[in-house]
């Protein structure tokens, strides 16, 4: 297992020491865990074109790897290429009017 993709059990929430079976729950993880080092081998293969300037290539990439894992950053990853909207539309950054208000 790599370090860091699947750190806890997705069934009970126990973490995960390395091995394919849950100590707690005793879920068989190993199919868990491959499909977990796909997305991240995906999302790594994203960012590299992204890094290249292929950024249609990128967003294929990212997208298929959100499809096995979806986690916090990439969301925010694909958000910022989909020009900072969220799936519903919404812009991520505050409305530059309430910006003002702060001030």
């Amino acid at each position: 297992m790599i370090t860091g993709i699947l750190d806890q059990c997705p069934i009970c929430g126990a973490r995960l020491g390395g091995s394919d079976t849950c100590r707690r729950c005793r879920a068989e993880l190993e199919t868990v865990h491959s499909i977990a080092q796909q997305g991240a081998a995906l999302a790594g293969a994203g960012l590299q074109r992204l890094a290249a300037g292929d950024s249609a290539a990128a967003i294929r990439l990212l997208r298929r790897a959100s499809t096995l894992r979806t986690t916090p950053d990439l969301a925010w990853i694909l958000s910022a290429l989909a020009g900072g909207e969220t799936p519903n539309r919404r812009r991520t950054e505050p409305d530059p009017t309430e910006k003002a208000a702060w001030r």
